[in-house]
């Protein structure tokens, strides 16, 4: 079940870390995305990776 767990942690802090340069990307061009200024989806992001490190932390 550890194995698993780290696992879902690295998925989860790799995707958190690619959506929230993305998001950082998209404010700093000052542009907008398909849905406007998501600024939910930079949360989401920040929120993807605290889950990622809990995760790992947690099973070791």
């Amino acid at each position: 079940m550890d194995v698993l767990k780290v696992l879902g942690g690295i998925l989860s802090l790799s995707f958190g870390i690619y959506y929230t340069r993305k998001q950082l990307l998209i404010f700093k061009r000052k542009e907008q995305d398909e849905l406007g200024f998501d600024i939910k989806g930079l949360g989401a992001g920040v929120c993807f990776i605290m889950i990622g490190m809990s995760m790992i932390l947690s099973s070791l």
